[in-house]
């Protein structure tokens, strides 16, 4: 099923425990040297599945933001799904949350979005995980 994340979801925690397992004095700039690493290293677009690929990884204000691009919808999203994704977002972050522990410590807010093919945003939604993964 293309929303079966859970599993594929294992790829993401694991580009966010690369960077939560840096050392650094200021979080802003950790973030934005990891993510140039990862594009420099070439690891976007990351495939999960046939139809889900992380294909965009970059730095806001104390933000990860993270962009997948998702086939099969068309060009909405149904609300159910939406919800359907953002719980098992949370799951696994849950589930990993000692690794994400600098993270949490930093105040780094997770964005994640989802598009078509054809670039048009199919949902947006933050996670905080020193409030929502409590």
């Amino acid at each position: 099923m293309i929303l079966n994340l859970k599993p594929k979801l294992l790829v993401l925690i694991s580009i966010i425990c690369c960077f939560a397992g840096c050392d650094s004095i200021n979080p802003q700039v950790q973030l934005e040297k990891w993510i140039e690493q990862q594009k420099e290293q070439q690891r976007l677009p990351h495939v999960i599945d046939k139809n889900l690929k992380l294909i965009d990884i970059r730095s806001g204000e104390m933000k990860l933001i993270q962009v997948f691009e998702i086939k099969g919808l068309g060009g909405e999203m149904p609300d159910e799904k939406k919800v359907e994704i953002r719980e098992r977002v949370v799951e696994e972050l849950i589930a990993k949350k000692d690794q994400i522990k600098s993270l949490i410590d930093f105040g780094i807010v997770m964005t994640f979005k989802y598009q078509n093919p054809s670039k048009k945003e199919l949902y947006e939604f933050e996670i905080d995980p020193g409030k929502d993964l409590e």
